[in-house]
């Protein structure tokens, strides 16, 4: 029921640089392109949104493994 979600905003840390995410909205799903592989140890997306004047954040963190061979 967001009216305004298109105007989301999204950084990410991976390849250890934080940047501005490539998103593309789909059906009502929200798609974010990557630019690079996160490193080891964890990985972070945030997202906010300014609904007229309030701010509404989102950012979740996780764990990245090293590769096993």
């Amino acid at each position: 029921n967001q009216k305004n979600i298109k105007n989301i905003i999204c950084y990410s840390n991976e390849g250890d640089k934080w940047k501005k995410s490539d998103i593309k909205f789909t059906n009502n799903t929200l798609m974010i392109k990557f630019r690079d592989a996160f490193l080891p140890r964890r990985g972070r997306v945030n997202c906010s949104l300014n609904d007229g004047g309030k701010w509404r954040w989102f950012g979740t963190q996780f764990i990245v493994s090293k590769k096993l061979n």
